[in-house]
């Protein structure tokens, strides 16, 4: 993989923000000529409607033909917030205490209700929320481990991918007429390219292992892509590599989309597939020796990729684009956890992304 080496065109700001008795200034990005970068609301800052931003804001995902933005929080509360967007402005504001420890991934299921799941070392659980009534309900039939990402594919499964050194990627199949309270749980098993039943989804991990099932090295984001496809993020165990791979839904074959070669390209975390068909990634390097976390555009294809963003000295943990494709969320956490949402303006259609001039 090639990826151009020129200067890029500096379009940041400083962002001036506190935790605790120190204070931090959020690195100036480094940004694609033609877009546009601002800072949408960040931790400790009051919104329009009352409610203050939380800290530690993970995943993102637009509610269905609105303009509304859910944030999930891995803060004390358990927070979920709710941003009325019009492109870089926030009009409104809310945050719903959930009460639910180690909350990151969050995705929705075209359903009136968003998923939420935790991502903690000791494992954990989806829960699902109603737009109406945000009351979370715990799935335990979608299994109990830390979750790194979820998504719903096209054939209405949702697939999990599961955090740590030896992580599995799992599908959840629902009962119909049940809103995905009832299910069955599935681990992948890429050798005999089968999908593979879990009996104790309260032990998934456990399980998935004792049956000598697939396990990846980190896996991070998962992202329902082209042709039914299934992308999703493994860091390695390498801090300088890593890899996205993608899972063809009816031969159930594995294959690489992208390679990580160190700095260009490496620790890859949040997938995103854009209605222009492009995919989104946001690295997160690890080690003294990389260079900083970049936001990455893909082709469909894997052939071609387009450095668009510099973050240096913050992790991006969700990206999401808007209804209009006109603008394109992303969330950010420095030390301490005090984060923003970035919000990028521009024309994302593949030929001005890939086509865009820098100096």
């Amino acid at each position: 993989m090639y990826l151009r080496k020129k200067a890029f065109l500096l379009k940041g700001f400083a962002l001036l923000a506190f935790w605790g008795q120190a204070s931090f200034v959020m690195p100036q990005e480094v940004m694609l000529n033609g877009f546009q970068a601002s800072v949408t609301v960040r931790s400790g800052d009051p919104m329009p409607g009352g409610a203050v931003f939380p800290e530690n804001p993970q995943g993102a995902v637009f509610l269905p033909k609105s303009s509304t933005l859910a944030v999930a929080h891995n803060d004390m509360a358990g927070s979920i917030s709710m941003l009325e967007l019009d492109g870089p402005v926030l009009r409104k504001g809310s945050v719903i205490p959930t009460g639910i420890a180690g909350l990151g991934p969050i995705t929705d299921s075209k359903e009136g209700f968003v998923f939420v799941a935790q991502n903690l070392p000791e494992g954990g659980f989806v829960y699902r929320l109603g737009f109406a009534r945000p009351e979370p309900r715990r799935i335990e039939s979608m299994g109990n481990f830390a979750h790194a990402s979820l998504t719903v594919g096209a054939d209405g499964a949702v697939y999990l991918t599961e955090a740590g050194p030896s992580g599995g990627l799992f599908k959840y199949v629902p009962k119909e007429g049940t809103g995905f309270l009832e299910g069955e749980l599935f681990a992948l098993d890429t050798t005999k390219r089968r999908w593979s039943k879990i009996e104790d989804p309260l032990h998934a991990s456990d399980e998935a292992r004792k049956k000598g099932l697939s396990t990846f090295q980190t896996l991070q984001g998962v992202s329902s892509g082209p042709e039914e496809y299934i992308y999703f993020a493994e860091n390695g165990a390498d801090s300088s590599f890593g890899r996205i791979l993608r899972l063809n839904p009816r031969s159930l074959q594995v294959s690489v989309h992208l390679f990580g070669n160190g700095n260009d390209f490496a620790g890859p975390s949040a997938l995103f597939w854009d209605s222009f068909m492009d995919l989104w990634v946001a690295e997160d390097k690890k080690g003294a020796n990389l260079a900083p976390s970049k936001v990455l555009c893909v082709l469909p294809s894997g052939a071609k990729v387009r450095k668009f963003a510099e973050v240096p000295g913050v992790k991006a943990f969700g990206i999401a684009m808007d209804a209009s494709g006109k603008t394109l969320y992303i969330t950010r956490q420095t030390k301490g956890g005090v984060g923003d949402i970035m919000a990028v303006q521009g024309d994302f259609q593949i030929q001005n992304v890939f086509t865009a001039e820098t100096i």
